[in-house]
């Protein structure tokens, strides 16, 4: 009888192991694992996946959401594709007519590399500020992207509907902290799950002397749209918010941008 009791614990002992086995690995599968070409940490460190180089030489990381290749990092080039310098922060700021971009505060060395340049929408209009083969994107790409990510979970509850995606572009850096439920600076572990790692890089007004704004605050990216004559449709995140939000932005403004693949 003591012999018959162990050879009936061995198949329980099996089974067991093959139990624990598949309940672990039930627990790798998210649902929102980051999209396609991301480094899966959330905050760019260790990053091997593609890229993109401007004319400048500048070499960009690169994520794929809803099969489109977009820029990780914001834009921070000098020059056009065609080698044709941009302006570079002009003195007439405000009513500067032509393509032109700045830094943060007029200083390349503390902001440039970190958080790109800001151009006007003057720069944007001339399409050639990106790499070839790539675009500034279009409001309806910008709303793609968006409906893409509400569909898909994205929204900081999970939930699919509503506009409450701002968490998952925003890097887990840098925000100014927030108790707002849902916004960007509210725990920012839980930011970046699309790995767009959207930065707090403020902009530059296009009125009011061209004054500096918003640094650790909010970000804004230009569309290729106009909205008028005056104004051009962007995107924007703000710590104390959850939505990735759209409106039309003075075209002398300072905006950063964000290029998408063609």
């Amino acid at each position: 009888m003591k012999a018959t009791k162990k050879i009936l614990i061995y198949p329980f002992l099996f089974l067991g192991l093959v139990l624990f086995t598949l309940n672990a690995c039930d627990k790798d599968d998210d649902p929102k694992d980051p999209p396609a070409n991301g480094n899966g940490n959330g905050n760019g460190n260790g990053y091997e996946g593609p890229t993109v180089t401007d004319i400048d030489g500048n070499v960009y990381k690169t994520v794929e959401i809803d099969g489109r290749e977009w820029m990780a990092e914001n834009l921070r080039v000098i020059n056009y594709n065609d080698g044709t310098p941009i302006d570079g922060s002009p003195a007439n700021w405000v009513d500067h007519p032509d393509g032109a971009y700045s830094w943060y505060d007029n200083n390349e060395a503390s902001y440039g590399v970190k958080y790109g340049a800001l151009y006007n929408w003057h720069a944007v209009g001339t399409g050639k500020l990106c790499p070839d083969g790539w675009q500034v994107p279009t409001d309806q790409e910008w709303i793609d992207m968006m409906l893409y990510l509400i569909e898909n979970g994205y929204n900081y509850d999970g939930t699919t509907a509503g506009n409450k995606i701002a968490k998952a572009l925003a890097s887990q850096t840098e925000w100014e902290a927030s108790t707002n439920e849902g916004a960007v600076g509210n725990d920012l572990s839980l930011n970046n799950a699309t790995e767009f790692n959207g930065l707090p890089t403020g902009f530059r007004q296009g009125t009011e002397g061209g004054s500096f704004l918003g640094m650790g605050e909010s970000t804004y990216f230009w569309s290729a749209d106009e909205s008028d004559s005056e104004s051009a449709f962007g995107y924007f995140l703000n710590s104390h918010l959850p939505n990735l939000d759209r409106m039309g932005h003075h075209k002398n403004s300072g905006k950063t941008i964000r290029c998408i693949k063609k």
